[in-house]
């Protein structure tokens, strides 16, 4: 068995090993070395441990995960803990205490005031999206915007599931919250088709 001797082949530096090669190979793939005879020296690398603070339990994973990237942003490392044993179950929740954020020790106090911060200013600053609503978000009677799912679909529906009997080719119907028109939602963007 043959490796690279070479300490700045990309192959140590993007693996953190040295690259092991057969012993009818001459050169390194990776950097052109020529390369030495024997085993690879194993690598030493240095473990360091951070003492670390739970700033914040969460009874889901992507809460914590909001809050991590809150954190990153502002310049705080943090670590999400316990969510796959969550995402296992959720009762686990409850039972272990959350889905835990973890930063270094002498980031807490600046982690904890920013996870405690109201975030309403900035929220207020974020414009309202610009893109025109769907065209089947559109009343075709008045032109008004936000059409509401009619109340007989979700019954119907409801009942279909009660009596095991799935309405699976039932066309959803949408109603105008303004001027009270009701229609078909359309497939692949082609205009409503009114009902009354």
């Amino acid at each position: 068995m043959k490796y690279c001797a070479n300490d700045s082949c990309p192959y140590l530096a993007r693996h953190g090993r040295r690259g092991e090669y057969l012993d009818r190979v001459e050169l390194c793939a990776e950097c052109g070395q020529r390369l030495t005879q024997g085993e690879a020296p194993q690598q030493l690398t240095e473990t360091r441990w951070v003492d670390q603070t739970c700033v914040g339990t969460f009874p889901h994973s992507a809460e914590a995960h909001v809050a991590r990237a809150k954190l990153e942003t502002l310049g705080i490392p943090a670590v999400v803990l316990d969510q796959y044993l969550v995402g296992t179950n959720w009762l686990y929740s409850q039972a272990i205490g959350g889905v835990k954020l973890y930063v270094p020790s002498e980031h807490a106090e600046a982690a904890i005031e920013a996870l405690e911060g109201d975030d309403a200013e900035a929220l207020a600053a974020v414009p309202e999206s610009s893109l025109p609503p769907a065209s089947d978000e559109l009343c075709p009677n008045c032109g008004a915007v936000g059409a509401l799912g009619s109340g007989w679909f979700h019954r119907w529906r409801a009942l279909s599931l009660l009596f095991t009997f799935p309405f699976l080719f039932w066309r959803r119907r949408v109603r105008c919250p303004s001027c009270g028109h009701e229609w078909r939602r359309s497939k692949g963007g082609h205009s409503p088709a009114a009902i009354r």
